[in-house]
């Protein structure tokens, strides 16, 4: 089965999580999140999360998001720069995920009965 099937066969609030956790471990880490899938009775290996990593790295590139921002190399800075930097970036990506989530949350209760 592909990496989209599988990731699409998750609960939409599960999958909304595991876009922001991927997205504040900058698309890595796949080890730890299918554990924690795996922990929420969602049993999906480590190269599907991967792939889908890769695919939604690219969907949030072509969207022009804040993963565009986040994937352009910095210019060397002071370090203070740098960690501004940082700091606002890992917010920009917490209210993307946080707009995400309220988004599917307003479909659901939007959707017909």
């Amino acid at each position: 089965m592909s990496a989209t099937l599988t990731a699409a066969r998750l609960p939409s609030h599960v999958r909304v999580q595991l876009d922001e956790r991927l997205r504040g471990a900058a698309y890595g880490d796949t080890v730890a999140m299918a554990d924690w899938l795996k922990e929420l009775g969602h049993p999906i290996g480590k190269s599907s999360v991967n792939r889908y990593a890769v695919r939604l790295r690219s969907v949030d590139a072509k969207a022009g998001g804040v993963a565009a921002v986040l994937m352009t190399p910095a210019k060397p800075r002071a370090s203070r720069s740098a960690d501004r930097r940082a700091e606002i970036m890992a917010e920009l990506l917490r209210l993307q995920g946080l707009q995400t989530a309220l988004l599917a949350e307003l479909a659901a209760i939007s959707a017909p009965a």
